[in-house]
């Protein structure tokens, strides 16, 4: 049955291409996203239910791209190329975003200082799900270095910049990637390239099909083989130490299953405990402090993981249950399934309908406001999309504090300062006219 499902995603992938020529839609994100985290039903034993449940997050996929299509219907090509403003009506910015980024720098110095430097921090990566607890505002500001960065390199795209602003950007890049190998997640690594492939397609030059799936192949390899390293590289008395590769590949392709994993521990629960929408309540509790509230809502994770798996990990790791996943355990069977089918297609809609707005607005003069609109654009679509095999409450909470307030108040500071250059361009240039016709 599963691999009826598949030809089926097959299905969706050809409408999805030949209903919108532009290959890095949300639709095509979307049917790779599930195509990535489902590839572990081809291999694993399902129950029949589970597998209903992957056919029912796949018809959502079928939903969204088949939307998609008709929503491109009418919209002018994409733009082969854009024809960029002078350099000298855009404001650098590059002094903004690094001032912007320093709290980030500040917080993962400080966060090594507290494990007694960096081969005590390194040690911690293991285990920072209890280690790292109490820590929550540094991972904050430290994860602003990824929309700053990607804000960095929006602005480069949107008009022409010299040698010396790309490579003070590169070491800007440079220090984002070492943030990103500190955090022990292969998504902090991956995720910046892919939408930076994502703002050169919107910004710059469409990216061809051919390319695109090089590309996406090529970061399916990388997860692969850092999940290799991540778990089957350790620092012990002896130094560096290696796992068998059996044991490394093994660990790391639960990637590639975890889309599926939660969906067959529920169905072969033996009774349900139910959260009664309480983990969805936490998206609005997460801030308050255990120490102040001890039995605040737990997110789906840990409430997953404590009741579905009886704490397997003894609280050192948590198991995503998927959004749909996350409908069951807090409703089960009936209203979760008619939760999630209201719920994720209502949200991958307005998604698609933002991606719409964007694609009319950038057949405009493209500003700096507009770039950073395209970055808003590309994080919400990412975040959304990843929500289906997510926990809500780390999606959202982080897609709100870590990305979209942050990326708002860059735009408003941007806006502000292109709108007086704007106006002092305007002014001189009258004054200097006269001058240009007399010579």
């Amino acid at each position: 049955m599963i691999y009826l499902a598949f030809i089926f995603l097959a299905i969706a992938a050809i409408v999805a291409v030949s209903s919108n020529p532009d290959m890095l839609s949300p639709a095509k994100l979307l049917l790779v996203t599930f195509a990535m985290f489902h590839a572990g039903a081809l291999y694993t034993e399902l129950p029949v239910l589970a597998g209903g449940m992957i056919f029912l997050v796949l018809a959502v996929c079928f939903v969204v791209t088949f939307a998609e299509g008709q929503m491109v219907q009418g919209l002018p090509p994409m733009r082969k190329r854009w024809r960029l403003p002078d350099p000298r009506q855009a404001p650098d910015f590059a002094t903004a975003i690094w001032l912007f980024s320093a709290p980030s720098l500040i917080a993962q110095l400080f966060m090594i200082q507290q494990f007694g430097g960096l081969s005590g921090y390194i040690d911690s990566l293991g285990t920072r799900v209890v280690d790292w607890a109490g820590f929550g505002w540094a991972r904050t500001l430290i994860n602003l270095m990824t929309p700053l960065n990607l804000i960095y390199f929006a602005l480069g795209l949107q008009t022409r910049r010299d040698r010396r602003w790309w490579t003070i950007y590169g070491l800007h890049f440079l220090i984002l990637l070492m943030l990103g190998v500190l955090s022990g997640s292969r998504s902090s690594l991956l995720t910046v390239f892919a939408i930076q492939l994502m703002l050169f397609h919107y910004l710059r030059t469409p990216v061809k099909g051919r390319i695109a799936a090089v590309l996406a192949g090529t970061l399916i390899l990388s997860a692969f083989t850092l999940g290799v390293l991540r778990n089957g590289v350790s620092i012990g008395d002896e130094g560096i130490e290696f796992g068998t590769f059996e044991q490394q590949s093994t660990a790391s392709l639960g990637s590639f299953n975890a889309g599926v994993q939660a969906l067959k521990v529920i169905t072969e629960a033996p009774f349900m405990p139910l959260a009664h929408g309480s983990t969805f309540v936490s998206v609005l509790t997460n801030a308050v402090p255990r120490a102040v509230w001890p039995d605040k809502p737990d997110p789906g994770g840990v409430f997953f993981t404590k009741h579905y798996t009886g704490d397997a990990w003894y609280g050192f790791s948590n198991l995503a249950p998927t959004f749909l996943g996350e409908f069951l355990i807090n409703f089960g069977w009936a209203w979760g399934v008619a939760g999630f089918a209201l719920a994720y297609p209502l949200i991958l809609l307005a998604v698609v309908r933002f991606y719409r707005s964007q694609r009319i607005a950038l057949q405009q003069v493209l500003t700096p406001a507009m770039a950073i609109d395209v970055v808003l654009f590309l994080t919400i679509t990412w975040s959304m999309v990843g929500l289906m095999v997510g926990e809500t409450t780390n999606v959202v909470v982080n897609l709100v504090f870590s990305q979209v307030i942050p990326i708002l108040f860059v735009r408003f500071y941007v806006r502000r300062v292109s709108s007086h250059r704007a106006s002092r361009w305007r002014a001189a240039a009258p004054a200097t006219a006269p001058r240009a016709a007399s010579a």
